[in-house]
């Protein structure tokens, strides 16, 4: 029986991780970065994003958050023109929103996918002690198949794990680790989020980039037991603030 070892099929990746986090001569700094701009779709990133876990209650050391480690998307420059419909709050329609740019142009979704992401509710919640308000979002998940790990990237926030972890992926053993654009959760002993979930992934807290109008979706991989990724898989429309 073969096990899920994402470690296995993301080992490159995750050298690759290494030399952005801890340095590289000038020349392998072009090697690798030479396309780097604040587009999130020029390098790709390894996973698992294993930077902060708070599933077992202890947070580990926080990547810096303004390292580009994003993939080269495919939703970059999409083919079609996107979905006019939306519900409100989403970015990509905004006749009374902010002026500004969507951090991301929200691409025609498939019609049949094997499981969506998007985003559930924005709050806010006020510490009674401290009166320090976090900005919260829940990431919610419909799933026809068993996902055994998953990985998302946003744009126009920076993303923060909080103390209490909740939702599918913390209850069937996945996780929840973010460095502040990439959020990823993998099983080490092969647990997985049964097909036909329905219902809130996990909660994050976020801040808002300065110059930002929306936070956006940018890439999503939901992956089977093998670590092969799932298609096709949709993702929901940006939300605008």
């Amino acid at each position: 029986m073969v096990t899920f070892s994402p470690f296995r099929r993301f080992s490159l990746p995750i050298i690759l991780m290494g030399l952005l986090l801890f340095g590289c001569s000038d020349e392998q700094s072009t090697n690798l970065g030479s396309d780097s701009t604040d587009d999130p779709s020029n390098v790709e990133v390894p996973f698992p994003v294993d930077v902060e876990d708070s599933t077992d209650g202890v947070d580990s050391e926080t990547v810096d958050a303004t390292a580009d480690i994003s993939p080269d998307l495919p939703g970059d420059e999409p083919d079609t023109e996107p979905i006019d419909t939306f519900e409100p709050g989403d970015a990509t329609d905004r006749p009374d929103s902010p002026s500004g740019p969507s951090c991301f142009e929200w691409p025609e979704q498939p019609s049949e996918p094997l499981a969506t992401i998007y985003f559930g509710d924005f709050d806010v919640v006020v510490d009674e002690i401290t009166g320090v308000e976090t900005h919260t979002m829940d990431i919610m998940l419909d799933t026809t198949v068993n996902i055994h790990a998953y990985e998302m990237a946003l744009c126009g926030v920076t993303l923060e794990t909080l103390d209490d972890i909740s939702g599918l992926a913390a209850d069937n053993g996945l996780g929840v680790r973010t460095d502040g654009i990439w959020v990823a959760g993998f099983s080490g002993s092969g647990s997985s989020i049964p097909a036909d979930s329905s219902g809130r992934l996990f909660t994050l807290a976020y801040t808002v980039n300065e110059g930002s109008f929306d936070a956006c979706f940018t890439h999503i991989g939901l992956f089977d037991s093998l670590g092969f990724p799932y298609e096709p898989i949709a993702f929901g429309p940006c939300y605008w603030f």
